[in-house]
């Protein structure tokens, strides 16, 4: 899909999408574009363009490329840019990796093993902290950041205040190679175990618990509480199985690939004993549950899982919410059809096909009582469309208007009112905000758009 934008020069518009069918949303929100601004050229290059990372913090646009991270305020103005190049601790020695960047309220965060970890005011560049050693990796998290650091095969795991940099705790670790691992519960989008995420960018963990993996010849993961550095608990879990997923410190499902009827087993573990906690039989078909595509998904990424709720669709063909640590089912819709597209703590959203459209439904994750339906022209249950999720706004791609163009459809998961950015594709979708980037002919700029539900 991304392949066919990338040939197609249009600027951006937005125009309303009306609800067709179904019961009435809420009082609608606005979803308005609130700023543009230019993506570099590096960033636009053909034939293959690297999407920047983009976020909202304040007043502030924070875009990160390859080669910088740039702050702007929302009139378009640039307020300062920092070349990676810069920050290398041996200029001599080129840059391998591309370092992260973490935006918090009032500053900025840029680590990276060449680069050490940087910390700096993002309303004035005045910087707070600086450490110049090399780290092996780095997560940061909403009032702290973590380092692993290793020294002649000794490694340490390390906390810090945000933003001076303090120590707050060390705690040495065992094996090799260790590496940071991040669980799968966290409001986000499906479709069919398939489709890509689009999570939030440049954004710190939510998080009370760090899994660190130690490769020592065999896969061991340790769950650290963030506030103290203590061990919660230690287990062995071959996380090279592409069909096994950790989802907290305590589970992990496994699952069996489809059968002829494209039911798939998904079976729980406890990891601290790994001993079998319980197993259930869900559908796992590759597009409409209504059978328009007969095979099964045979890529399977695995369950989604948000809020302790594994949803999934039973074999007769119902939306169901399970509890991921017991397995009992939280509810289940009352009418079949409809794969589950996405979801967050509060609302999950199905997609049903029916003649060259696609039925919206919105149930609460809680009771699965209906919210919302619409419908939109068939873009999610029959391709691998990109979607975006966030507590306020669900956001996909879809074929547009233009022949071999996408659009940008954005949904307000409160009322089910939804605008569309057109001849753009989708770059991040965080909060209340999402982020475009227009498709152009190959070898021009880009213009990187901001759409924010009020």
């Amino acid at each position: 899909m991304q392949n066919a934008i990338h040939r197609i020069s249009a600027t951006l518009l937005v125009v309303a999408i009306l609800s067709a069918c179904g019961s009435t949303p809420n009082e609608p929100g606005k979803i308005d574009p609130v700023w543009t601004g230019s993506v570099p050229e590096t960033a636009a290059a053909a034939p293959a363009p690297t999407v920047p990372e983009l976020a909202l913090v304040g007043e502030h646009i924070v875009m990160r490329t390859l080669e910088t991270v740039t702050v702007s305020s929302l009139d378009g103005e640039t307020q300062r840019e920092v070349n990676f190049d810069d920050l290398r601790i041996d200029l001599e020695v080129p840059l391998d990796v591309v370092p992260q960047v973490t935006v918090y309220p009032d500053h900025l965060v840029v680590s990276g093993p060449e680069v050490g970890t940087t910390i700096m005011s993002l309303a004035s560049g005045e910087v707070t902290y600086r450490d110049e050693h090399r780290q092996t990796t780095t997560e940061t998290y909403l009032d702290s950041f973590l380092t692993i650091m290793c020294e002649t095969g000794n490694c340490d795991l390390t906390a810090r205040s945000i933003p001076d940099g303090d120590e707050l705790w060390s705690v040495p670790i065992e094996g090799r190679s260790p590496v940071f691992l991040t669980p799968s519960d966290r409001p986000q989008s499906m479709m069919s175990q398939m489709t890509d995420i689009y999570p939030a960018m440049l954004r710190p963990f939510d998080a009370d618990l760090a899994l660190v993996r130690e490769t020592d010849g065999s896969e061991r993961v340790t769950s650290v509480d963030i506030s103290n550095g203590e061990a919660v608990a230690t287990y062995d879990i071959p996380l090279d199985n592409p069909r096994l997923q950790l989802i907290s410190p305590t589970i992990a499902l496994s699952w069996t690939e489809p059968d002829s009827k494209c039911e798939i087993t998904i079976e729980a573990f406890d990891v601290q004993t790994w001993t079998p906690a319980w197993e259930t039989t869900i559908l796992n078909r590759s597009g409409d549950i209504a059978s328009t595509f007969d095979t099964c998904s045979i890529g399977i990424r695995g369950p989604r899982i948000t809020d302790g709720k594994m949803l999934a669709v039973d074999v007769d063909e119902h939306p169901i919410a399970i509890d991921s640590i017991t397995g009992e089912i939280v509810w289940r819709a009352e009418e079949p059809g409809g794969i589950p597209i996405g979801f967050t703590a509060d609302t999950v959203i199905t997609a049903a096909y029916a003649d060259d459209f696609e039925d919206f439904i919105a149930y609460s994750a809680t009771s699965g009582d209906t919210l919302w339906t619409s419908r939109f022209s068939a873009a999610v249950t029959g391709m691998a469309a990109s979607i975006g999720m966030s507590e306020a706004v669900l956001a996909f791609e879809s074929p547009g208007t233009t022949e071999g163009a996408v659009d940008t459809i954005m949904i307000d998961i409160a009322s089910g009112a939804s605008s569309v950015a057109q001849d753009a594709y989708l770059v991040s979708v965080s909060g209340t905000e999402v982020f475009t980037v227009n498709s152009v002919e190959s070898g021009q700029a880009r213009t990187a758009s901001l759409f924010r539900v009020t």
